[in-house]
């Protein structure tokens, strides 16, 4: 997506998750700056996380992760957008390197529905807003 990005990350020590988004960000900008010959920020809005707590919620979350580039790339193409854990999910197979754990990620092919399923219910969301 062009403008902004989400992960689900498991923090593994008090504050970790919020030290990691800020070398992520910093880093990020560093780069982005040099190659573009630019000074300043970058990043509009500062980064922001919501507690899981529950399963369900778990499961909410990565399926609004999952579906959320189709206003960029549209929901028959989320299969193959390459920026999203989504192809994954599909088990389809990647060319290039992941840091998905496949271990944690058994969670979600196992009791979220189908891809197919997945994106049919989301269609049929999103027209509702359409209208």
């Amino acid at each position: 997506m062009p403008t902004h990005f989400h992960l689900l990350i498991k923090e593994l020590k008090p504050g970790g998750i919020t030290k990691f988004m800020q070398k992520v960000g910093t880093s990020y900008t560093m780069y982005f700056n040099i190659k573009r010959e630019r000074v300043g920020g970058l990043f509009v809005t500062p980064f922001r996380s919501k507690h899981i707590n529950d399963d369900r919620y778990l499961q909410q979350v990565a399926q609004y992760i999952h579906l959320n580039p189709h206003e960029t790339v549209g929901l028959k193409e989320l299969r193959n957008y390459p920026y999203s854990s989504f192809p994954d999910y599909c088990g389809e197979s990647r060319v290039t390197q992941t840091i998905l754990d496949k271990e944690a990620f058994n969670f979600f092919t196992d009791t979220m529905p189908a891809p197919e399923t997945l994106i049919e219910e989301a269609a049929e969301y999103f027209s509702t807003l359409k209208s």
